[in-house]
């Protein structure tokens, strides 16, 4: 049976409680998600804020100064003010308009080495994209049109490097709204990715595996740098 009687404390008739429900994502729901993140302490959470320096000290050799960036799903631009400091000009990619405010406010648009925000559409001619923390939340609709927009602004043989929870448990990573009666990743994850489904992934876009580095924190990340 799906329902289940529970018995609170005084209760003499209890109540039938339906068993939750998945909660089912949309891109209207995604970006309300992180318009309401963004103006909460939620943003002190975020990995690029926590450990942005340690994916960009593995790949300094990649982020020389002059290297041209797009930090793809920026957030507030934790991660983007760190390429700018290293003398790399970097543009940001962010869906969220409250976290594209977040980026103004931290004054980044003062900044020469700060190259202003880009859309899903156009072209560029970036040496490197990085998307820290950003493919376990695309939408499955959506693989195909994030995969060419990284195609589209990469220089050819440009480097693109992806960070992503390694082979993360995502039921232990849910949470439950009493109000909804739905379970969703706290964090809006949708899917658990490996080395080896992670490069799957990026291979449907044309790029080629150049290494795997995998490191033990909270998130178990894995970072792939692959070339187009």
């Amino acid at each position: 049976m799906s329902n289940r009687t529970r018995w609170d404390a005084g209760d003499t008739t209890g109540t039938v409680a339906t068993s939750p429900q998945q909660l089912v994502r949309t891109r209207e729901l995604i970006n309300r998600f992180w318009d309401g993140v963004s103006q909460t302490r939620l943003t002190e959470l975020s990995f690029s804020r926590i450990c942005g320096e340690t994916p960009i000290g593995y790949l300094s050799a990649y982020l020389t100064p002059g290297t041209r960036c797009l930090d793809f799903g920026a957030g507030d631009g934790s991660l983007l003010k760190l390429l700018v400091e290293r003398g790399c000009p970097t543009a940001a990619y962010e869906p969220s308009t409250l976290s594209r405010s977040q980026i103004a406010r931290e004054s980044l648009e003062e900044n020469t080495l700060y190259l202003g925000t880009v859309g899903t559409e156009g072209e560029g001619s970036f040496d490197v994209i990085i998307a820290a923390e950003v493919v376990e939340h695309i939408l499955e609709e959506e693989i195909e049109e994030v995969l060419n927009t990284f195609r589209r602004y990469l220089k050819p043989g440009g480097l693109l490097i992806v960070t992503t929870p390694n082979n993360e448990d995502l039921e232990l990573g849910a949470c439950y709204c009493p109000v909804s009666n739905k379970v969703f990743h706290r964090w809006q994850h949708l899917r658990s990715l490996t080395a080896d489904s992670l490069n799957a992934m990026l291979s449907q876009g044309g790029f080629t595996r150049i290494a795997d580095h995998r490191r033990c924190d909270r998130s178990g990340g894995e970072v792939a740098p692959a070339n187009r």
